[in-house]
């Protein structure tokens, strides 16, 4: 290379091969590291995200990458992932051979000048392969030698100190001006003291740009936030996204309250809020806040009112009006609200926005006086060859925009205008005279944003405008064929808007057979929120009378896994009551399931065993493997629960061998965890072991988040029993990582709840306190009396620990109290006994 690799940064496909270089993967991987997904690898290789996918493409086309869809570390959901193939492998080992051998002039800690090649370097200072970029892009950065504090730099990790949640933020290639307002923004964040900063301005006028590149410019000495609101957002998804951000910068007490489920009160969220911000140096943005819901003002007026005496907490609200969250007080007498009313450009970065196409003064002066430095229509005006009149900004839109669109143009905008979310290219290929060409052209003209790689969007003033010149009929062509493009693409998470879409096309019916033809998938990847929003966005009067029952069971089995049981159980009988008035076996057999799983766990063993048994008969009325083996299943669960395990183990060994019958390695695995479960409670801890690494080899090749988790768990319990609490508590850990974010609320209270008694037992009270309280807040929202009453009977133990006697009695009376309600004379029994223990040592 002759030492050019370290004259001048590397083309970003090279980069990317060098930092693929140290991940491998491995068909055993259950979860890929957060270093192989688009967000680190843009941060890693140092290349803008929305350029990124370019990068990506071109090497996965030379085949030099792959692209795979996997669990990864700190998601919910599945991601996409990036690893060298064979081939670039190879090339990528060829180049870092070429560049470590380059040499390289290093200042030691002695002050001595010395030359040695990178590898060298690195060998002597201790840094790892996968440090090298971090070497070079000081190198590149610096004036050719290395330092001792360059190395410091890397080992420490320096450049991570920061989170920057930006994924949102519509980053500008080219930012013009607004240098006053950008210094204004600047100044404040100089002044320690938390605030609120509010950007107002007409749509298009560039508050969001001007807000994205001051946060962008922040984004090494604070951490950042940026979050826009839509119409359809609700405080728990605000709050999911700010849980994430949280998270990411090592405070996951919110997402950990998300996770629970639980009735959470607002003060609750504020004071984590107040408390894992307060003194951090915080900058958070909420774009066009003009949509937010009362639901989200009242949120936002509460969190200011908890943020006043705190530091470094400032907040950027961007909206096209004032928003009504604070009082005018607050901004002339008091200062911790400002407020900054966006005009247009000024004339020299109008100039500058306008370039080579206007160089008149005369023609310059029309054009400002009719924009007033709109920066979005400035940059439509540079894009004509005509000259513009005296008129308002809309009404050129109206007229001079639309008048010299072609009817191709005007076509695409029309389609463009039904979507909520970027879409792809293919989005827009309903009729043969659209084509890629007047793509490009509309996004020369800056009608059309390019968000990322083949992905667009257009800006809300165009949208409204062409949406509302839409005919109904026309409306009604177009959303169906945005369902279709959704349908399309292939992937679970795209169901819900063609669902949407179906709604908006007046094809009810065609919304409702995606939904409860796919329901379960779009469950099973944790949409859970997303397709029961949907659904109750169908009236129930506009179901058809046919698919009420189904409609009324996929909806009971959202709100079971939501934790909504009280509910479930009413829309649950619902459908049962339903399907068996029109012979539909599969809805009453899978309706069945869920009333008893639900009311096993409430103590009534008696009404959960019939509705079991009735699961059973229908499923094998119908001659379905599935339904009758999970029905076993449920059955052997039951009697594990209540003691009874030679029937427990009968019923699950019945179990296991129907789903070997078929090959379905997840009714295995679960087969397999059951029987495990069932050993633990039996004292059989080795025959437990075996039946919990059986269903570890299914699980790390199904994927199976789910029942990983509850695995997991599981194996947590059974080390707890052990003494063996190190491994109890990784156990629970992982169980606790992967349903958080998931929806499944009550698999994670038993996680936690284990996490905490295993906590307790290693002394860590503080850990334990937190846990148990979090798993019982979990339990009693469901009513699971069993859980409720072992949970309080922990924490009872605890406050003994600690002296707090009162406390202590509280919760052993809880205890006793929820046993009453349990049909398990054994649980009743050996609790009380211990309860009353405990009682007479408070009382002596």
């Amino acid at each position: 290379m002759n030492g050019e690799a370290l004259k001048r940064p590397l083309p970003a496909e090279r980069r990317l091969l060098l930092y693929l270089l140290p991940y491998r993967y491995s068909p055993e991987m259950f979860e890929a590291p957060r270093e192989v997904g688009q967000d680190l690898i843009s941060e890693g290789i140092s290349i803008r995200k929305d350029n990124l996918p370019r990068v990506l493409k071109r090497l996965r086309d030379e085949g030099f990458i792959e692209e795979r869809t996997m669990h990864m570390r700190g998601y919910a959901r599945r991601r996409k992932a990036y690893f060298l193939t064979p081939k670039g492998q190879r090339v990528a080992e060829e180049l870092y051979k070429e560049i470590a051998s380059e040499r390289v002039s290093y200042k030691d800690v002695e002050g001595r000048l010395r030359s040695l090649t990178l590898r060298e370097l690195m060998e002597e200072e201790g840094l790892k392969k996968s440090q090298l970029l971090s070497l070079l892009f000081r190198i590149w950065e610096g004036e050719g030698t290395v330092t001792r504090t360059m190395i410091d730099s890397i080992l420490k990790g320096e450049k991570t100190d920061r989170v920057a949640y930006l994924n949102e933020a519509p980053l500008p290639h080219v930012f013009y001006g607004r240098e006053q307002e950008l210094k204004e923004l600047s100044d404040w964040c100089m002044d320690r003291r938390s605030g609120i900063y509010v950007i107002t301005g007409i749509a298009g006028i560039g508050k969001t740009t001007l807000a994205a590149e001051f946060l962008n410019r922040k984004r090494e000495e604070f951490h950042v936030f940026w979050k826009r609101i839509h119409r359809w957002d609700s405080l728990k998804s605000i709050l999911s996204h700010l849980a994430l951000f949280l998270a990411s910068t090592g405070r996951p007490r919110l997402k950990s309250l998300l996770a629970t489920d639980k009735d959470i009160q607002l003060g609750e969220i504020v004071q984590i809020l107040k408390e894992d911000l307060n003194g951090t140096g915080t900058i958070m943005a909420f774009d066009d806040f003009q949509r937010a819901s009362d639901e989200l003002l009242g949120f936002f007026t509460t969190w200011k009112e908890a943020i006043e005496d705190t530091e470094g907490i400032k907040i950027i609200l961007i909206g096209r009006h004032v928003i009504p969250i604070y009082d005018r007080r607050e901004v002339v007498l008091e200062g911790f609200v400002k407020e900054m009313v966006l005009e247009g450009l000024d004339e020299e970065s109008s100039r500058k926005l306008l370039g080579e196409k206007v160089k008149n003064e005369e023609v310059f002066r029309r054009i400002y006086n009719i924009t007033k430095g709109h920066p979005l229509f400035l940059k439509i005006i540079s894009t004509t060859s005509e000259p513009v009149g005296e008129m308002d900004i809309k009404r050129y839109i109206y007229e001079e925009i639309f008048k010299n669109l072609s009817p191709e143009e005007i076509n695409l905008l029309s389609v463009a205008s039904i979507y909520r979310l970027p879409v792809s290219s293919n989005a827009f290929f309903i009729d043969e005279e659209i084509d890629f060409r007047t793509i490009d052209d509309l996004v020369e003209k800056n009608l059309l944003q390019e968000i990322s790689y083949d992905f667009y969007e257009v800006h809300d003033i165009i949208k409204e405008f062409f949406y509302r010149r839409l005919t109904p009929i026309q409306r009604r062509r177009l959303h169906r064929a945005a369902a279709q493009y959704y349908l399309e693409r292939g992937e679970k998470k795209d169901l819900v808007e063609a669902s949407y879409h179906y709604i908006r096309a007046s094809e009810i019916y065609k919304a409702l057979k995606i939904l409860l033809t796919h329901g379960e998938e779009m469950i099973a990847i944790g949409m859970t929120d997303e397709f029961y929003s949907t659904l109750l966005n169908i009236r129930e009067k506009d179901v058809p009378e046919e698919l009420k029952a189904s409609y009324y069971y996929l909806k009971g089995e959202a709100e079971v896994i939501l934790g909504r049981w009280d509910t479930a159980i009413r829309t649950l009988r619902e459908a049962l009551k339903r399907a068996e008035k029109s012979d539909d076996d599969l809805v009453a057999a899978d309706a069945s399931r869920l009333l008893g799983y639900i009311l096993i766990r409430r103590g009534e063993r008696m009404e959960a065993l019939s509705y079991f048994q009735k699961s059973l008969r229908r499923a094998r009325a119908l001659g379905d493997q599935r339904r009758s083996t999970l029905a076993l299943i449920d059955l052997g669960e039951l009697h594990s629960l209540f003691g009874d395990f030679q029937t427990a183990r009968e019923y699950l060994r019945r179990s296991l061998k129907q789903a070997e019958e078929v090959s379905d390695k997840d009714l295995m695995s679960r087969a397999y965890v059951s029987l495990g479960i069932l050993y633990t409670n039996w004292e059989r801890p080795e025959d437990a072991i075996k039946m919990f690494r059986r269903a570890l080899g299914l699980l790390k090749k199904s994927g199976n988040l789910f029942e990983m988790g509850r695995l997991k768990s599981n194996l947590g319990i059974l080390y707890t029993k052990e003494g063996r609490y190190d491994l109890a508590l990784k156990n629970f850990e992982e169980a606790i990582k992967a349903y958080k974010g998931s929806g499944e609320v009550r698999q994670l209270g038993y996680a936690l709840a284990g996490s905490g008694e295993a906590s307790l037992r290693i002394g860590d009270l503080k850990t334990a306190e937190k846990r148990l309280k979090e798993g019982l807040s979990i339990f009693r929202k469901l009513g699971e009396k069993l859980k409720i009453a072992t949970t309080s009977f922990t924490l009872g133990e605890l406050y003994m620990k600690q002296g707090e006697m009162e406390a202590a009695r509280e919760y052993f009376e809880e205890c006793v109290e929820s046993l009453k309600g349990v049909q398990n004379p054994t649980y009743l029994k050996k609790y009380e006994t211990m309860v009353e223990e405990y009682l007479k040592k408070l009382r002596d």
